[in-house]
């Protein structure tokens, strides 16, 4: 995906280096979204917003291949593989996971992980050219779990009880002609008061849970990975990050960044 000046006049392009230093460090809004991430505690007061941040950013490769890790050279026998793990894990029931909501099986949310596994080229290069990291999947899987069953006990996914929710935060997903998902943020048409003021921090979390749910089990999303593209539009940053909770943001960015099994492919801001 591409686009001109032209075409998007209020694409912002920062540059890089100290000229980009210079802007930030001039700019009010950037001061206090840095001041926000450094002087705010979440997860129970134990860490910074920043610290939190860097850890959701460093689980986004499960902590990178072991030389221990098990690979496979294809999905179905990634999936026989990490099947077998999960079975001997007696505890893991997935009652918060919303399969019927979204008609969905077990097997359905273990081929993500699986096929997030994936190393080298498209799943239809030669064999020789691919592999899985049973290993990696599964610590996200393990993630994952730990998530859902901490943060996800009581809450109401279902897709019918989230019109209100859905006409605040006013998200879309499409697909783009490589079959890549967009995740479209349009900040403009984003009701930030009627978040801020109405929504409850559960409503928001429900809402966001339920959306990660609908991308995980997009079958194409699964194969060709996730772009967002996020437009700022005329709000300030610091007026977005503060419509929800910083505790319940890094919550969000925990699930969507850091366990989340379908590959970011790019971020785009404008």
């Amino acid at each position: 995906m591409s686009t001109t000046s032209e075409e998007t006049p209020a694409a912002a392009i920062v540059p890089a280096g100290e000229k980009a230093d210079a802007i930030l460090e001039n700019d009010d809004d950037a001061k206090q979204v840095k001041k926000l991430f450094a002087e705010t505690r979440v997860d129970g007061g134990k860490k910074s917003v920043w610290e939190m941040t860097l850890e959701t950013l460093h689980m986004s490769d499960a902590g990178k291949s072991k030389k221990e890790d098990r690979t496979c050279q294809t999905a179905e026998q990634a999936l026989v593989q990490l099947q077998t793990w999960v079975q001997e894990k007696k505890d893991w029931e997935f009652a918060t996971t919303p399969f019927d909501e979204f008609r969905a099986t077990k097997e359905d949310l273990l081929q993500a992980f699986v096929h997030w596994s994936r190393k080298g080229g498209k799943e239809t290069d030669k064999e020789d050219s691919v592999s899985y990291n049973v290993s990696q999947a599964f610590r996200r899987l393990e993630s994952y779990v730990e998530w859902m069953d901490k943060n996800c006990q009581t809450l109401d996914l279902r897709g019918r009880t989230m019109k209100e929710i859905h006409q605040a935060w006013n998200m879309r997903l499409t697909h783009d002609k490589h079959g890549r998902l967009i995740w479209w943020i349009d900040v403009d048409i984003i009701d930030l008061k009627h978040i801020k003021h109405n929504l409850s921090t559960e409503d928001s979390l429900r809402y966001f849970v339920w959306l990660s749910h609908l991308v995980l089990f997009d079958k194409s999303a699964q194969v060709n990975g996730m772009t967002i593209v996020n437009g700022i539009g005329n709000k300030r940053m610091i007026d977005m990050l503060t419509c929800i909770s910083m505790d319940l943001g890094t919550k969000l960015d925990r699930l969507t960044i850091g366990i989340l099994p379908v590959k970011m492919e790019s971020y785009i801001m404008f």
